[in-house]
């Protein structure tokens, strides 16, 4: 199952953590795309610190989003499982990158392109958690070491399909055809696959009764919150009386579309019903 969407980029933001006196990927990379990709829409960033590359993130979420930039953003440089390498010997953990480039993607209502160029530089996502924003629509990094400068001329090839036909998925799969050592997210297909899973398997039993006891105790929260303050045997009867609506609620189909939704706008900011119904009926085809 898969809902092709719509990606309006028109930047691109090459960051360079790569030392002087190594081989220049990015400038070269920054070079090759010159021959499609206007300067007006292609900018190269020099990075030497952490602190650095942290404000140059933050910049481009406080200053150039609201001005209309729709950016793809491409780090050049050295990962490692656990951190991004900085030219100044500091380094950065993935989780770190995540909390900044989520506010980026989010600014961005979840459509960033992230290439990250790195050795390990998949590891990006294993900091991913569902209860938060995604950190990006789509990356497309290598998940283990490689030789340098060996993914370069895939790079090349990547990034002028995807300015040409302005299709992302084309794009993936050329430079898949090019070089497999690319591995690559999409956070609408990740969810996806997270919901499936979890209503052909997790929405009843345990689950299921955790969620009877969280929507109880929301419930009772919001009477004092609200100044509603019930004697215990008051609340004996009003917990049975709850418990007996929400367990009916909890089996409805409401219920299976109020879980979707809270969780896809925790995890892509937007939730929409016909996908909503696509899982559902894959769920079903799974199940018989």
């Amino acid at each position: 199952m898969d809902f092709p969407k719509n990606i309006n980029f028109n930047h691109i933001f090459i960051i360079d953590l790569l030392k002087d006196n190594e081989f220049q990927t990015a400038r070269r990379l920054d070079d090759d795309l010159s021959v499609f990709i206007p300067s007006s829409q292609r900018v190269y960033l020099k990075i030497a610190s952490k602190e650095q590359l942290i404000k140059t993130l933050l910049h481009i979420e406080l200053m150039e989003i609201p001005q209309g930039i729709k950016p793809i953003i491409h780090i050049e440089g050295h990962g490692s499982e656990q951190s991004l390498s900085l030219p100044n010997g500091t380094t950065i953990r993935w989780g770190e990158l995540y909390e900044v480039l989520s506010k980026i993607n989010f600014a961005l209502n979840n459509t960033l392109i992230l290439f990250i160029a790195t050795c390990y530089g998949f590891h990006y996502i294993n900091t991913l958690n569902i209860l938060t924003p995604t950190p990006t629509y789509c990356l497309i990094s290598p998940s283990k070491s490689i030789e340098f400068g060996g993914i370069e001329s895939g790079v090349a090839v990547f990034y002028k399909n995807l300015f040409i036909t302005k299709d992302l998925d084309i794009s993936i799969n050329n430079l898949m055809e090019h070089d497999n050592t690319f591995d690559f997210y999409y956070s609408d297909r990740f969810f996806i696959g997270l919901m499936i899973n979890y209503f052909k398997e997790g929405h009843y039993g345990k689950s299921s009764r955790q969620r009877l006891e969280r929507l109880l105790s929301e419930a009772f929260n919001r009477d004092e919150s609200e100044g509603c303050i019930l004697a215990r045997n008051e609340r004996r009867a009003v917990l049975s009386q709850r418990r007996k609506y929400a367990k009916k609620f909890i089996k409805s189909e409401n219920s299976r579309f109020d879980i979707y939704k809270r969780n896809s706008l925790k995890f892509l900011g937007n939730y929409d019903k016909e996908i909503y119904d696509e899982i559902m009926k894959e769920v079903k085809l799974k199940i018989k």
